[in-house]
């Protein structure tokens, strides 16, 4: 009886001090506008900022020069210049139907999109100027300087033969003129030499660029319901991506608050406090199952973001049950990782300074995620990615980069790395225990890491 009492009242020590953690982190004007508000307001911000900035640059009006001595090209830069006089700048309204158009995977309002927004050049009234005279080409140069021309071009007469070699169009621009004016310019320059190379030759150029248009791709995929969706190669990329950055983030969120908070109450003596009501190991389960919490409120935010994004681009089908399953699991082998280690080292000394070089070899390690990410993801069978899935602590988050993916993972190398994980999380746990139980009253010094193995061992 008096033993169950005890069990009784020490679970109830430890459950009082992960809500006093909990309590004093994520019930913070900090934390819920860091955490929850600020990014809703950020995405919700870009969205709608989308509607209402201008992308018209000032606009261009003026004359340009264009040295042809055969005329050709000049003669077709002038018509289209004509064209753009009269083109209205697009709406608002017709800007939002474009990008809804573009966000459903149709891919010509996808490149009708991408020209608006890139070539988007406003009122535009250009008159041209054709020389044929070479010799007037620094005088035209000079008249540019002098902003009396917004533009001198000059066509070398190789450029109209079917084999140009190393010759270039030249162009001349102002110093304050629009980048976007430049492409405009670059853009017709290009075009009207080509058209004029084809047509020199006797060819239909239209009917030429009708026969080299390459066919679009409607690439489907079949879903696990037995129908089928639209398929996008790139968004699935990030799927794995974004299930590691949300362990990261998660993890290392809770992990700093644990590192930060201990410090603080070590060096504000609230440590010793503390340990009058409660003892050091009652202490520690406290603290790291309070920041748990947050790191769980953390993951289940976010995680519920991703999925809507997932929604919206009608892939939630990629996110299969055991992908779930996976990601608690390795979200609370991560978890119990840094934890274990920010607890440590927060214990063990007395100030930020001092902890960054204790935490530093952990960092090393806990980078090879994210420096491999990229190979990871592109191969996650190759012998890279298995070989760093069995290293601590680097493997949950490894092991969630590649079971988010879309190839097959071996089960005996997930059972081995859940193995491993664990068994590395409850050494460093153990050895968590030692130290801080040494180092959460001690002053002075910060421990070398020497000297924090010889804490480990003391009995």
């Amino acid at each position: 009886m008096t033993n169950t009492l005890e069990r009784s009242n020490a679970s109830g020590k430890v459950l009082a001090v992960a809500w006093r953690e909990f309590k004093h982190t994520a019930l913070t004007k900090a934390f819920i506008i860091g955490t929850l508000v600020f990014p809703v307001f950020i995405w919700g911000l870009m969205a709608v900022s989308q509607l209402f900035i201008s992308r018209e640059p000032p606009p261009l009006t003026g004359t340009i020069a264009i040295l042809d001595p055969g005329g050709l090209v000049a003669a077709e830069a002038t018509r289209q210049f004509e064209e753009l006089k009269n083109r209205a700048a697009p709406s608002v309204s017709s800007t939002v139907e474009a990008v809804s158009k573009a966000t459903q995977g149709d891919a010509a309002a996808v490149a009708k999109l991408a020209e608006g927004l890139t070539e988007d050049t406003g009122r535009v009234a250009i008159t041209v100027i054709h020389e044929t005279d070479p010799t007037k080409a620094d005088e035209l140069r000079t008249k540019v300087g002098s902003n009396e021309l917004l533009a001198f071009a000059s066509i070398d007469p190789k450029l109209l033969t079917i084999d140009p070699g190393d010759v270039k169009l030249e162009l001349l621009v102002q110093t304050t003129t629009s980048p976007k004016h430049t492409s405009l310019y670059s853009r017709i320059l290009r075009e009207a030499t080509v058209k004029s190379r084809v047509a020199s030759v006797g060819e239909d150029y239209a009917k030429l660029m009708t026969m080299l248009k390459s066919p679009e791709f409607n690439t489907q995929r079949v879903t696990r319901d037995g129908g089928t969706a639209k398929e996008r190669a790139d968004a699935r990329m990030l799927v794995p991506i974004a299930f590691m950055m949300l362990v990261w983030i998660a993890t290392f969120s809770s992990g700093n608050y644990l590192l930060t908070t201990t410090i603080e109450e070590k060096s504000n003596k609230v440590m010793e406090v503390l340990l009058s009501a409660v003892s050091p190991m009652q202490l520690l389960a406290g603290k790291i199952l309070g920041q748990a919490l947050v790191s769980a409120v953390i993951i289940v935010i976010y995680g519920a973001l991703a999925f809507w994004g997932l929604l919206f681009l009608s892939m939630a089908d990629l996110i299969q049950p055991i992908l779930i399953v996976y990601l608690v699991v390795f979200f609370v082998m991560a978890y119990f990782m840094i934890a274990t280690i920010m607890v440590a080292v927060g214990s063990a000394v007395s100030d930020l300074r001092e902890a960054q070089a204790l935490v530093g070899p952990a960092m090393v390690v806990l980078i090879i995620p994210l420096a491999l990410l990229v190979p990871i993801v592109d191969s996650p069978n190759g012998m890279l990615a298995t070989i760093t899935s069995f290293i601590p602590p680097a493997i949950p988050f490894i092991m969630i980069l590649r079971l988010g993916g879309t190839e097959p993972i071996a089960l005996w190398q997930v059972l081995l790395s859940i193995v491993i994980g664990f068994g590395s999380t409850f050494a460093m746990l153990w050895a968590a225990t030692r130290i801080f139980r040494v180092g959460v009253l001690m002053q002075g010094k910060p421990p070398t890491m020497l000297e924090l193995l010889k804490w480990v061992r003391y009995q």
